[in-house]
């Protein structure tokens, strides 16, 4: 741990190790890495090996030719780090070609032992940030009970977030975007899938086989499609299979493929059952979703904006526009927050195990909002805060050109936006003011109003 909150740098250039060995590796202890920053590694970043209870915080790993982390133990964390640029002897995919089948390293590759035959517990994932990794950028394999949440995965290559051989895996409040074509892989210019599940042989020769994987309060935008198991057919074994997947509350959007593809599990194979799609917001995809083996499937309470695939029945599944704020791939995630009209409120089944939306916002307990966000209810078109007396009101709220705010007092009242930019700042001398907000971008705002004795805010959705 540095010393006094400094940043200790390991730069790699010089190290003389090779693509398998790491930086930083540690075995069989228990561990706190924390604020430790590498550069050009020509192997690793960081490799454990079974190490119960490390935590790797506050890291960052720029330039690493070989992976960012691998390792297995119990009770693991790698948390608030960030990820750039890695995997670079894959660089410009020259391992992807006519030639070769696959054989880049993950980014981040967790979960079993190097023989593949040891599975760790309790691994977590959470509030990383991984761009521009030129493989897998997280693949959790052969683990039992990993959470992954509220990281933001992007521009990464072939796949954003990988889940082989696991069991009892929770990814949830992730953000994962692609936003151009400079990562695609070169057979068939595709960009990377969002996430995807699959039983690969050369990860492990044991039965272990993707089982009871919740997917909940993801934002999935611009990447090749957005949920995909992809059934290895090199893999002969009956356990090449999945089963009690759980698919909760996203949105997929922007996709160059498809929303969902699901590959079929022959017989003899171990038949999936238990899976269910629900309470999802999904933006059209160029080719339509497909899920095989769709008896083993629950579909239903989906926005489906444009068009419904085969599998998705009306009237629990439904076309319409969500209404939201403005969806823009790798934008800011408020932008995928539905207006309050939006015909999604309401429209969801209560999930027991998604109790909160992308935010921690509580999940209305009844009828739950379709999607990431659950609609805020606790304000109405007019506004009105007391001190004792009603002194101040706003509206319309949502507003799209006119905002009329009165007072009955000096107040100071500040616009600004959810980056703290300031929009209109005026004095306003106990009487209606009203505002043209006709130019202001479509979003959300906060008003604050102050007086002498008093401060007062409330949020203004612009359309």
């Amino acid at each position: 741990m540095p010393y006094n909150n400094e940043t200790v740098i390991l730069d790699g250039t010089l190290s003389g190790i090779n693509l398998y060995q790491a930086m930083v590796s540690v075995w069989k202890h228990n561990y706190t890495i924390k604020g430790i920053k590498i550069i050009n590694s020509p192997g690793y970043g960081f490799y454990y090996a079974a190490v119960n209870n490390l935590n790797i915080s506050g890291c960052e790993v720029y330039n690493s030719k070989g992976g960012i982390v691998r390792g297995w133990g119990n009770n693991d964390t790698i948390e608030n780090c960030i990820f750039r640029n890695n995997v670079l002897y894959n660089e410009f995919a020259v391992l992807c070609n006519p030639n070769c089948n696959g054989g880049w390293f993950e980014g981040i590759a967790c979960g079993c032992d190097t023989t593949c035959t040891i599975q760790s517990r309790n691994l977590v994932i959470r509030n990383n940030k991984v761009s521009r990794t030129w493989g897998e950028a997280i693949y959790v394999i052969g683990c039992l009970d990993c959470i992954v949440e509220n990281n933001e995965i992007f521009d990464n290559f072939s796949v954003n977030l990988g889940i082989g051989k696991s069991r009892n895996i929770i990814v949830r409040n992730n953000y994962i975007y692609t936003t151009n074509d400079s990562l695609n892989r070169p057979d068939g210019n595709n960009r990377a899938n969002a996430i995807y599940m699959a039983n690969e042989l050369g990860f492990s020769t044991n039965d272990y086989y993707v089982d009871s994987i919740m997917i909940a309060n993801n934002i999935i935008a611009g990447c090749r499609t957005g949920i995909r198991f992809w059934r290895d057919p090199i893999n002969a074994s009956d356990s090449n299979t999945y089963s009690h997947a759980g698919i909760y509350y996203n949105v997929f959007s922007d996709l160059r493929d498809k929303v969902i593809n699901i590959d079929s599990i022959p017989l003899p194979g171990i038949q999936p059952q238990g899976c269910r799609f629900i309470n999802n917001i999904a933006f059209s995809a160029p080719i339509a979703s497909i899920i095989r083996n769709i008896g083993a499937w629950t579909v239903t309470n989906n926005n489906w904006v444009n068009t419904l695939p085969v599998f998705a029945l009306p009237p629990s599944n439904f076309i319409d526009d969500p209404s939201m704020v403005n969806p823009v791939t790798g934008g800011d995630v408020i932008g995928f927050k539905l207006q309050p009209q939006s015909v999604c409120a309401g429209k969801a089944i209560p999930v027991v195990n998604v109790q909160v939306d992308f935010w921690g916002t509580a999940r209305d307990s009844i009828a739950p909002t379709v999607g990431v966000f659950e609609i805020d209810t606790t304000y109405n078109s007019i506004f009105e805060f007391s001190g004792g007396t009603n002194w101040i009101t706003f509206y319309p709220n949502p507003a799209s050109d006119i905002l009329k705010i009165e007072t009955k007092c000096i107040t100071q009242i500040e616009i600004v936006n959810i980056d703290g930019k300031i929009f209109r700042k005026f004095t306003n001398k106990g009487e209606t003011a009203t505002i043209d907000i006709s130019n202001f971008p479509v979003g959300i705002y906060i008003i604050q109003a102050k007086t002498d004795k008093e401060i007062v805010t409330v949020k203004l959705i612009k359309q």
